[in-house]
């Protein structure tokens, strides 16, 4: 980042600041060219007849002033050989001085100074590219240190009550480390760009304990904040692999992805026992079935009672142009809650009571591309 550069970002970061609105920027965009070219005695006015520029001679030095529609002086720039040398001003629409700076020969000489409306301190850039931004009560708000004029530098922020909030460092013109910090000064985060560009991260619980570890060839591991290792998430090549963990430290899930597209997953009781497995196709097995595309559907889900016996198994099949699944479910005990099956294009789902008494027929089918469903109630249910 060089000088030019960072004048540039300051300046529209205080114009952000402070809400400039886009017609200062019009004036300056269509006046440009002039100021460079101009030294003569001119005048150049707006449509409304105010005068917008005007290149003069005061006291022997070539001037150009810019002005607001309303009339009010906007810059005040001095001029030597058409280009800038001299003290260099704008104001505000109000005529309170917004900045400042001394040019000699179009080189910057001391420090470039901007102002609040209400005339406090706004930022300062000196001759090294040192720039400093202030909160209007003058506590610091950021600060911009270069190591050297071009490229490396130090970046920190600060909060109202001046402590940091944030710290970088520039490496090459990028930035190479990266620090945020929590209100009572502790590290929130820091990161650190690698020789392949990618960003070792590591994330902090406001009580200084690790919440997470992202580094740069794909692994992520999040802690609960007593240290624990709550998951972990590691990819190479086309795997992923996800696990998620109790407290306690017991696995609670894993899912296993390729081309980011799930191939199978279990989710496990704080036990440590089975509470679910899903199985799922992969785009050719999908196509083999007559899908155009519907990767990362369930091919079979079995689900499972904390005592290890099944609550449900469904499989995917093909429902007239949709996508559905044929299950089986059962109450606690191994009594039939349901049943579905598939019938000449005909969806057919028969349901159970305890006594395993049949409590409902429903029929789903599609005419004309319109899903119709009929059911039909056998007996009171006994369900719980």
């Amino acid at each position: 980042m060089n000088k030019e550069q960072n004048i540039n970002l300051v300046k529209l970061y205080i114009k952000s600041k402070i809400g400039v609105c886009s017609l200062k920027f019009i004036i300056y965009i269509s006046l440009a060219i002039a100021i460079v070219a101009c030294t003569k005695n001119s005048v150049q006015k707006y449509p409304n007849g105010t005068v917008a520029k005007e290149t003069l001679k005061e006291n022997g030095i070539n001037v150009i002033k810019l002005y607001y529609p309303s009339g009010a002086l906007m810059e005040r720039i001095e001029m030597q050989d058409s280009i800038r040398h001299g003290l260099d001003e704008t104001f505000y629409e109000d005529g309170k001085l917004e900045s400042k700076v001394v040019y000699n020969h179009g080189k910057q000489k001391g420090n470039f100074t901007y102002y609040y409306p209400s005339g406090a301190l706004m930022a300062t850039v000196d001759e090294s590219n040192h720039s400093i931004f202030y909160y209007e009560s003058g506590a610091i708000h950021k600060e911009y240190k270069p190591i050297n004029k071009e490229i490396d530098g130090e970046f920190t922020a600060y909060t109202p009550s001046s402590t940091i909030s944030q710290k970088e460092n520039f490496k090459n013109g990028n930035h190479y480390t990266t620090e945020l910090f929590y209100s009572n000064g502790t590290r929130m985060e820091f990161s650190r760009r690698c020789e392949n560009n990618r960003l070792n991260t590591t994330r902090y619980f406001e009580n200084g304990q690790v919440h997470s570890i992202h580094d740069s060839i794909g692994q992520y591991r999040y802690y609960f904040e007593d240290g624990k290792l709550e998951s972990e998430h590691t990819i190479k090549d086309s795997i992923s692999e996800y696990r998620r963990y109790y407290p306690s430290g017991i696995l609670a899930s894993y899912r296993i992805l390729k081309n980011k597209n799930p191939i199978e997953s279990k989710s496990f009781f704080e036990n440590g026992t089975l509470s679910k497995y899903e199985l799922y196709m992969s785009q050719e097995e999908w196509e083999s079935y007559g899908y155009k595309k519907n990767p990362g559907h369930e091919k079979l889900r079995v689900s499972f009672y904390p005592d290890s016996t099944i609550k449900d198994s469904c499989y995917a099949i093909k429902f007239g142009e949709k996508d559905a699944n044929l299950c089986k479910r059962i109450y606690p005990g191994g009594v039939l809650q349901s049943v579905d099956s598939l019938k000449n294009d005909t969806l057919i789902s028969h349901k159970f009571d305890w006594d395993s008494e049949l409590v409902s027929t429903c029929k789903r089918y599609y005419d004309k591309n319109r899903l119709v469903e009929e059911c039909q109630k056998f007996s009171k249910a006994k369900e719980k």
